[in-house]
């Protein structure tokens, strides 16, 4: 399944939405879709022209045992509109693991999701910067990076995002 949507800045159309909450400001790192019972496998993102600010990569594994005990014991709460129920960091789909991961709206509920919050927010200084340059593609593996944004400056431009789930 394919879903294509843009990306902008200080939206103020979803007010739920990371645009929504952060405006122009930095993005945490996160996973796509972490509040949705499939969250996307995989994102293309696509900038039509040259942005000034980066999007930011980082693989949780460098901190995180994806197979610890913690990691597939970890549950966080999230709150979606009147709704509240409970998910896993580490979940298997088709005998293949990911995670899923959103500070702005995953608040842990066991002292391993805690734990595993605290290195989550330590990954941002090992981030890897991607600049952007016109009609420039990024494809990420939701199920396993995570991804944000540096504070936006100058002309706010969009992104294209293609969201793509396997079967």
């Amino acid at each position: 399944m394919l879903r294509y949507s843009y990306l902008r800045p200080g939206s103020i159309s979803a007010l739920k939405s990371l645009s929504g909450i952060h405006g122009f400001g930095e993005f945490p790192l996160h996973t796509d879709g972490a509040h949705l019972h499939h969250p996307p496998d995989f994102l293309v993102l696509m900038a039509p022209k040259v942005r000034t600010t980066p999007t930011l990569i980082c693989d949780p594994q460098s901190v995180i045992d994806l197979n610890s005990e913690e990691a597939k014991q970890a549950v966080f709460s999230v709150k979606r509109q009147r709704r509240t129920y409970h998910v896993q960091f580490r979940v298997s789909k088709g005998g293949v693991s990911s995670i899923r991961y959103n500070p702005d709206i995953m608040i842990p509920k066991n002292i391993a999701a805690q734990d595993i919050q605290a290195r989550m927010l330590e990954l941002r200084k090992h981030a890897i910067k991607v600049q952007w340059e016109k009609f420039a593609l990024l494809i990420l593996d939701n199920r396993f990076m995570l991804h944000g944004r540096g504070q936006v400056s100058g002309t706010a431009s969009y992104m294209r995002r293609l969201e793509v789930r396997l079967p």
